[in-house]
């Protein structure tokens, strides 16, 4: 069976076609955040005409806010204002005459490693994104929890000191405060001979974020699993320890003992997340 699986993020959209759980075609291409809905269907209509053909069955889609995944409307839509309330299931549908199911960009992901990476094994998963924003998806008892509008696991959008931890604990926080992106911060670390003791700095205190976004996880749903996935996990690394150090001060010993975080490594995890999409839908 071949299916479409698509994840719309806030800098880029990546697309792949995918058969048996494998990804044998990929399109990339930069997102057009602002401008008109007709522009933006219009690049997204390319992408996918790019991969159709006629064995395809499905086409999964991931965006990054909430969606009436019944219906397929995009309620909100932050870094893509173009789509707020836009149909997009039954504008694709009707295009390409396949069933569409759409959810948030961060329940593809973590369905992705439930299917196909590191959460395999596990029960109960939290698959935290750190990119552009900040989000979560969340499986409880092998089964995506979504809530209403697919709205369950927007860490996010709680208030944590003088903004929200979206700000905090994404690539915003970088750009923000000090005006720089996580990846020039990176490369001031990895690209130099000598320590730059700066940007290390920098990422401590990223990680103590992080570590604070961790332990409302665990408080909240005390998960055996969190995967930590985005852009800004590519440099767990260098804010790791400050991480750990600040979560084992916020949560009981036996919870910090148990619980487990890993990085996700597989490259397009929510394309092939979006790719499974379908059997969340169709197995209620």
């Amino acid at each position: 069976m071949v299916v479409i699986g698509i994840d719309i993020g806030g800098t880029e959209i990546k697309a792949g076609r995918v058969k048996k759980g494998i990804i044998t075609k990929v399109i990339k291409k930069k997102t057009k955040s602002h401008v008109s809905t007709e522009i933006f269907l219009e690049e997204l209509f390319k992408i996918i005409d790019k991969l159709f053909h006629k064995d395809v069955k499905y086409i999964g889609i991931g965006v990054p806010g909430l969606v009436d995944e019944k219906i397929g409307v995009i309620r909100s839509l932050t870094n893509i204002p173009s789509l707020h309330n836009v149909p997009l299931k039954r504008i694709i549908e009707k295009k390409y005459d396949r069933p569409v199911f759409i959810d948030n960009d961060a329940a593809c992901f973590v369905l992705g490693e439930k299917h196909f990476g590191k959460a395999k094994k596990y029960k109960n998963v939290v698959g935290l994104i750190m990119g552009t924003g900040a989000g979560a998806g969340v499986i409880i008892n092998n089964k995506l929890y979504k809530g209403i509008n697919s709205g369950a696991g927007e860490f996010g959008s709680i208030h944590y000191q003088h903004k929200k931890i979206e700000d905090y604990c994404s690539g915003k926080f970088f750009l923000w405060k000090y005006h720089i992106t996580g990846l020039q911060l990176f490369n001031k670390i990895t690209k130099r001979k000598r320590i730059n003791h700066k940007a290390l700095k920098i990422f401590n205190e990223f990680g103590e974020n992080i570590g604070q976004e961790l332990s409302l996880v665990v408080n909240i749903l005390a998960p055996e699993l969190i995967i930590l996935g985005g852009s800004v996990a590519n440099s767990y690394n260098f804010f790791k320890s400050e991480m750990f150090k600040t979560l084992k001060k916020e949560i009981p010993a036996a919870q910090y003992k148990r619980t487990k975080i890993k990085v996700s490594r597989r490259k397009y995890i929510a394309i092939l997340g979006a790719s499974v999409l379908h059997k969340e839908f169709l197995k209620k």
